[in-house]
């Protein structure tokens, strides 16, 4: 009789899959035709999958992208610097896809820095604008006084051990990932 079920190995980006379809009783398909159509079927799927990812990263950067422009934009029309600061962090968001953002300026004479801007998120987290300190130790800090950027692809450990992402000595609320870069304005700040 007509097959009932057949399968065929699916890699899908390098994760091995099967792809399976599933006959009604009715099916006017043999099973040698199946044998010989399923490979190849299974292989167009690969493809069309790859397509979609493809098309999908694509628009993923291309949206990022637009954020970055954007940004750009505004670092060159901004004249007022509390909101190119307010307009930095919000569009961190945007252009790298993080949950929260803050904006530290770091003084190099008392190697301390004062969050200047944040995200909602970030102040969900604890971190108050003005009044919340960046401690030379911290990761912040290290990246204020280093020059280099910082990605930790999980930060947990730092928060459990007390803040370590500002040295704030306030306890943050969960942090999964951390990328913290530094920004160089002139050559003091």
């Amino acid at each position: 009789g007509p097959p009932r079920l057949a399968a065929a190995p699916f890699d899908a980006s390098g994760e091995q899959g099967v792809l399976s379809l599933r006959f009604d009783d009715g099916a006017l398909v043999t099973r040698d035709a199946v044998r010989e159509w399923m490979p190849l079927h299974s292989r167009m799927m690969q493809t069309w999958y790859e397509l979609v990812r493809t098309r999908s990263d694509v628009a993923r950067q291309n949206f990022r992208l637009r954020g970055l422009i954007r940004t750009a934009g505004t670092l060159q029309a901004a004249r007022d610097p509390l909101e190119l600061e307010r307009t930095l962090v919000a569009d961190c968001l945007t252009v790298v896809g993080a949950e929260w953002a803050v904006l530290v300026r770091w003084d190099e004479r008392v190697e301390s820095g004062t969050v200047r801007a944040a995200t909602v998120g970030a102040m969900e987290l604890g971190v108050v604008v003005s009044e919340f300190v960046v401690s030379a130790g911290s990761v912040a800090g290290e990246v204020c006084i280093g020059g280099q950027p910082s990605v930790l692809a999980d930060a947990r450990h730092i928060v459990d051990e007390g803040d370590g992402v500002f040295g704030s000595g306030r306890a943050l609320g969960a942090v999964g990932s951390l990328l913290a870069v530094p920004l160089v304005r002139g050559r003091q700040e």
